[in-house]
């Protein structure tokens, strides 16, 4: 463990893919704040008392803010060629304490330094992330803003993920056919003709003709009188009953009517009925004169 007095601390240097570990002791004092101040996610000059700001410079060893704050500087080696980095960086510590994490340039980006990311939460850890880390120097400000810390722990990666370019394929170039090239004359395959299938005539089996069924002969069973009937009187309907049916001759059709016949009464139905007619009229009429 590194021995702290709230000052400059051990450097981390990080090359593609490294993960470094270090831990570090305890910061003594805590930002002691204004009473009417909370704590923000603004720009770090939040207060109006001595050591107000925690630029690496203030947190360095001799700085106004070395009680409360540690400096650590961070060196990035990422490869140029890499299609994807990014740089993460996790603080960890145990107790009641609450501290904050900023990651700040080295200067590169301006006459004084520049914050590049922060994480200043109320858990037990802060966590930093930057993709495609482009300056090779940085710089780690650790600060106590509340609490007794009892020391820290930090976690610097440096991830770089590889892209390999997809393989483009691509169509069979085109050539035009040189005229002065003789051309090609590719031979037919053999031929091979399959032997011939002799036919061989398979003559069906021979059915046997199925047995002939034998005849059914059925006794003869006799029928004995039922003596419930042999008491009975002769009797007329009994005999004629057991006499032999006696078919009788089927008597002759009436002939047809003649057509003078048909004639005859066609004329005389009509006369007949006028004078029927004609005769009721005129007995009524004198029934009236004599009235």
């Amino acid at each position: 463990m590194q021995a702290s007095r709230a000052a400059s601390q051990a450097p981390i240097a990080l090359g593609a893919n490294d993960v470094v570990v270090r831990e570090y002791g305890p910061i003594a004092g805590s930002f002691p704040l204004a009473p009417a101040q909370t704590k923000s996610a603004d720009a770090p000059q939040v207060a109006t008392l001595p050591y107000v700001n925690w630029f690496p410079d203030e947190c360095a060893t001799g700085g106004p803010a070395a009680a409360v704050c540690d400096t650590v500087t961070l060196g990035v080696d990422a490869p140029v060629t890499a299609d994807e980095v990014y740089l993460k960086v996790v603080l960890e510590w145990e107790g009641d304490s609450d501290l904050d994490l900023y990651l700040w340039d080295n200067r590169q980006l301006g006459t004084s330094y520049t914050e590049v990311a922060r994480s200043a939460g109320t858990g037990d850890q802060e966590t930093i992330r930057v993709l495609a880390p482009s300056l090779r120097e940085y710089n780690l400000t650790i600060l106590n803003w509340a609490g007794v810390n009892l020391g820290y722990r930090l976690t610097a990666e440096l991830v770089v993920v590889a892209f390999s370019p997809p393989v483009e394929v691509l169509e069979p170039e085109f050539r035009p056919i040189d005229p002065s090239e003789a051309p090609v004359t590719l031979a037919d395959p053999p031929v091979v003709k399959d032997a011939p299938i002799a036919s061989v005539a398979v003559a069906p089996p021979a059915l046997a003709p199925a047995p002939a069924p034998a005849p059914v002969e059925f006794a003869n069973v006799g029928a004995a009188a039922d003596p419930d009937f042999a008491g009975f009187p002769p009797s007329s309907f009994r005999d004629s009953l057991a006499a032999p049916r006696v078919i009788r001759p089927r008597l002759a059709a009436a002939p047809a009517p003649s057509a003078v016949g048909v004639l005859f009464w066609l004329g005389m139905a009509p006369v007949v009925a006028a004078a029927t007619l004609w005769f009721g009229f005129k007995r009524r009429s004198t029934h009236n004169l004599r009235q």
